[in-house]
């Protein structure tokens, strides 16, 4: 979001029940992505949880970047080229093959096989490229 130039304001509090209340500069942060709906966080047993000391993996650090970055993606895709992409991750689909097509992301050929690994953490220096290469789009 400081990337793109995204004012955050001055929250204090979240709706995501996993942020610490001392967590002032992650809250701001946090509740802006959330209502300009970057992120969605999940809901667990009935409460909203963004899972704050996870790692993040490659396909939500696509979908997130996309999201700020107001780059529209077509959601009714559900087909990609890369092979590596399970069942349970096929929401990312549509994210991955925009962010493709738009030569953010590239892949790679692992024993015979195009892969993305979207549920692989991303790397910082893969962050700093995506980050790079999603807002020179904009």
């Amino acid at each position: 979001m400081k990337s793109l130039d995204i004012e955050t304001g001055t929250m204090t509090t979240t709706s995501f029940t996993d942020i610490p209340a001392d967590a002032a500069g992650m809250i701001s942060l946090l509740e802006k992505a959330r209502t300009l709906g970057i992120v969605q966080g999940q809901t667990i047993d009935g409460r909203l949880i963004f899972r704050p000391n996870d790692a993040i993996t490659r396909g939500e650090a696509i979908t997130i970047l996309l999201n700020a970055a107001k780059i529209p993606v077509d959601l009714s895709i559900t087909q990609t080229t890369f092979q590596d992409i399970p069942e349970v991750s096929q929401w990312m689909i549509p994210y991955i093959v925009k962010a493709q097509s738009l030569n953010i992301i590239n892949g790679q050929v692992i024993d015979g096989i195009f892969k993305f690994r979207p549920n692989d953490s991303i790397t910082r220096a893969e962050s700093v490229r995506v980050i790079s290469k999603g807002v020179s789009v904009k």
